[in-house]
């Protein structure tokens, strides 16, 4: 099992700089979790990069629509914020992180397995929180 954060979902569906690694990871047969805000921290990249004018809004809607399709196809168990709150509050007020973030912390503790992430900031101040923090680029995949 394995926790993404959604700057990994995000890299693969927008090919961003670094998406081979993050589809190569959602395409895998790796087991994957996050918790359930990353239906619409996903979405609002999505949107953000539609105002960006980065894509399309036709784009915009496929996109969302392959990442409705890989939650419903199962490639992605989202599990329910409220049973991480406690524990993400105590993580984000001891990293002093933003909560959203220590989300994806409090499921993979709660897992036991490791998080993988391109987001830097989380790597540096979570590593003290979680021991399995993995940067994306630095994933075998």
């Amino acid at each position: 099992m394995l926790v993404i954060d959604a700057s990994v979902a995000v890299k693969a569906l927008l090919l961003e700089p670094g998406s081979d690694r993050a589809t190569a990871l959602l395409a895998s047969e790796a087991d994957l979790a996050a918790p359930s805000i990353i239906l619409a921290e996903v979405l609002a990249a999505i949107t953000r990069a539609h105002r960006a004018d980065r894509i399309g809004a036709g784009l915009a809607r496929e996109i969302a629509g392959n990442w409705r399709q890989l939650i419903a196809d199962g490639g992605l168990v989202c599990a329910p914020d409220d049973l991480l709150l406690e524990m993400a509050v105590d993580i984000a007020l001891s990293i002093r992180h933003p909560l959203q973030d220590c989300l994806y912390l409090a499921l993979a503790q709660n897992l036991d397995c490791p998080l993988v992430t391109a987001d830097r900031k989380l790597i540096e101040r979570g590593a003290g929180a979680h021991a399995k923090l993995r940067l994306l680029d630095e994933w075998p995949g």
